[in-house]
C-alpha cells in the first residue's frame, strides 16, 4: 500500500569511523604528498584568477579568486556545469561589473 511508502525513511549513510581514523592517519603519514597536492591545487585557481583578470582587466584578484571558488564548488553540486553562470553572477555582484562583460570574459 502507498501509505507504507511514504512512511518509511530514506536511509542515510553513516560514518564509518574506522574507516576515516584510518584515513587520516594515512593522510598525517603522507603529510608531505598532502601538502604539494594542496600547493597545486591552490596554485592552478591562482592561476585562472590571473588569467581571468587578463581577459577582464578591472577585476580584483580576490573576486577572481572567489567567482572561481564558487563555480568551482557549485560545479560539485549542479548538474550540467550550470556553475558558470554563478561565476559571473557572483563576480558582477562583488564587483559591480557589467554583466556583459563579465560573462564574454567568461566565455572566452
Amino acid at each position: 500500500n502507498i501509505g507504507h511508502l511514504l512512511r518509511k525513511r530514506p536511509s542515510v549513510p553513516a560514518v564509518d569511523d574506522a574507516a576515516l581514523g584510518q584515513e587520516m592517519g594515512q593522510a598525517a603519514a603522507e603529510a608531505l604528498g598532502v601538502l604539494v597536492a594542496l600547493a597545486a591545487f591552490g596554485t592552478a585557481f591562482a592561476i585562472r584568477a590571473v588569467a581571468w583578470r587578463r581577459v577582464r582587466p578591472g577585476l580584483s584578484f580576490p573576486d577572481a579568486l572567489a567567482g572561481i571558488h564558487v563555480a568551482h564548488g557549485a560545479n560539485h553540486v549542479l548538474p550540467l556545469r550550470l556553475a558558470e553562470p554563478l561565476r559571473v553572477f557572483s563576480v558582477v555582484r562583488r564587483q559591480g561589473v557589467d554583466l556583459e562583460s563579465a560573462t564574454a570574459s567568461t566565455v572566452a
